[in-house]
């Protein structure tokens, strides 16, 4: 027991975060398919190439410009990005007798978590609400961005085909 606290004392918070949101993602994707976790890695390099306009929008560009704090600049982002998954989600959702197996609603939470963590490691928005360390950061930084979201799309692809 002393062995298991010891090893956990040197883990840092990120992986447990990490490894938490993998586990919600596969729980629900054994649950009931992989629809979700194909919209939250669609929606994830849409989220991307989407929120630079907020600024540049005809009726949300003046309200988005009041936003100075970056916690509500982060909220803003993470409401674009939600909004882009549920809407992803409802193209994408389609009800199958069978489950995805589970190999498959792994490998779509590993998906899943990949492309959640490369967008908020990618947006400085959502660094302003949680910055990970070292580890985490190097793993997903900006220089492997796209490959992180294109192995996710890869893999969702995988899985959904």
């Amino acid at each position: 027991m002393s062995s298991v606290s010891a090893v956990l004392q040197h883990v840092s918070i990120d992986w447990i975060i990490l490894a938490v949101v993998l586990l919600i993602i596969a729980i629900d994707a054994l649950r009931s398919g992989v629809a979700r976790a194909a919209a939250v890695v669609l929606a994830s390099p849409a989220t991307l190439a989407l929120a630079p306009f907020l600024g540049k929008t005809a009726f949300v560009g003046p309200i988005f410009a009041q936003l100075s704090t970056p916690v509500l600049q982060s909220a803003v982002f993470g409401g674009l990005y939600l909004i882009l998954i549920i809407l992803t989600y409802r193209i994408l959702n389609r009800f199958d007798s069978y489950g995805p197996g589970i190999l498959n609603g792994t490998l779509a939470a590993a998906a899943a978590t990949a492309s959640i963590i490369a967008v908020w490691i990618a947006s400085g928005a959502l660094s302003n609400v949680w910055h990970f360390g070292a580890s985490i950061s190097t793993i997903f930084s900006l220089s492997y961005t796209l490959f992180w979201l294109l192995g996710s799309l890869l893999v969702i692809a995988y899985v959904r085909g």
